[in-house]
């Protein structure tokens, strides 16, 4: 407490000196309201009113998971397994449901849910991610942004596979390497999805005698091409879908497992080599780096429209991190063969930065890749 003394007859220092026995304010104190200003609300008290808000809003709404393969394939399932689970932990508990809007390696979908569906946050897509690349090659048809998406998450990375059927007789890489005399005759989607990007930068990468038969619109439908004897096989199969849809077919030998694409072999598939294996050169090496294992980590978004606002994204974040920690989740997932291994969306939108500073001479090859120069 300050000690101040007043002499009389010193009135014209009457004010300063009251002022200078007033308390001495507490470091990092509040300033005070001005005259006829309403005190600030506290931040709690902000922070609840945005809850009641968002809980307002989703109360009685519906929530469409939009995702850009056909039904049955991983995509479908991830976004189906955790549409049954999302509801109880948003606030007001909407119902959430899944929109399959397959087509162009779900350009179709993104180009959607980025510029024609609401805003409001009653829409998420689950996309392909290599669709991100296409908007880093300049490629035609993107109408988004990959740098302005609001992402929640991803759900698990990706870790592809080259698989061929027993008939096709390939039971290695090494058997369609040049000068192979037997092509390998691969399914897939169009540039963009995994199914494509996957076996024709390994093609570049590892000299491939490949072929690619392009169209399908989910790794379903690639499978049935497969067993029809359509085609060979399919790279780009991500490890994950291989479980959820066709783990029987590997374990009685049906499918024959390749190579996996991938930094170190997966706890599962510890005899299966990688593709790294099969590269002649450190340049050969590092494009599969850069170029296939990078962007695997970002296949399976869940994103927003940039405009949704801010309290429902955080609201829609959280729900979506607590979904995959929810122990009975955990058992849907396990029975469907989901492999659950989160990328928050911070750490999402911090990769996609990183793959949008990748090397020029580096994107200049995806490029021809994708112009089907290579």
């Amino acid at each position: 407490m300050r000690a101040c003394l007043v002499r009389p007859g010193v009135g014209l220092l009457l004010v300063a000196l009251v002022a200078a026995c007033a308390p001495a304010a507490s470091p990092g104190a509040a300033p005070a309201p001005a005259a006829g200003q309403p005190a600030a609300q506290p931040a709690a008290d902000r922070a609840a009113a945005a809850a009641r808000a968002v809980e307002s809003f989703y109360r009685g709404k519906t929530i469409r998971i939009v995702v850009g393969s056909a039904a049955g394939g991983g995509y479908d399932t991830y976004a189906r397994t955790v549409a049954r689970h999302l509801s109880k932990y948003l606030p007001g508990n909407p119902t959430v449901i899944v929109d399959n809007m397959p087509g162009a390696a779900s350009l179709i979908a993104a180009n959607y849910v980025y510029r024609a569906a609401p805003k409001d946050g009653t829409v998420i897509a689950h996309i392909q991610g290599g669709l991100f690349v296409q908007q880093l090659l300049g490629l035609p048809g993107v109408e988004f942004d990959a740098l302005k998406w609001q992402i929640l998450g991803v759900i698990s990375p990706d870790n592809p596979l080259c698989v061929a059927t027993r008939a096709s007789g390939i039971r290695s890489l090494a058997d369609i390497i040049n000068p192979s005399p037997k092509p390998f005759v691969v399914g897939g989607n169009a540039p963009g999805s995994a199914t494509w990007d996957v076996p024709m930068r390994l093609k570049a990468a590892l000299d491939l005698n490949l072929r690619m038969v392009e169209g399908y619109d989910g790794t379903a439908k690639v499978r049935l091409a497969m067993d029809q004897g359509e085609v060979d096989g399919m790279c780009g199969w991500s490890w994950e879908s291989v479980q959820a849809t066709a783990l029987d077919r590997v374990q009685s030998g049906d499918y024959v497992i390749l190579a996996q694409v991938t930094d170190q072999p997966l706890k599962d598939l510890p005899q299966v080599p990688l593709a790294f294996q099969y590269a002649r050169t450190e340049e050969a090496r590092q494009f599969i780096r850069l170029g296939i294992i990078i962007p695997s980590k970002i296949l399976r978004p869940f994103l927003l429209a940039p405009e949704v606002p801010a309290e429902r994204v955080q609201a829609l974040r959280q729900a979506f991190l607590a979904t995959l920690d929810d122990p009975e989740f955990r058992q849907d997932a396990e029975r469907a063969k989901l492999d659950i291994a989160p990328i928050s969306g911070e750490e999402t939108e911090q990769l996609i930065r990183e793959l949008f500073a990748m090397p020029e001479d580096l994107k200049e090859k995806l490029r021809r890749i994708n112009n089907k120069e290579l």
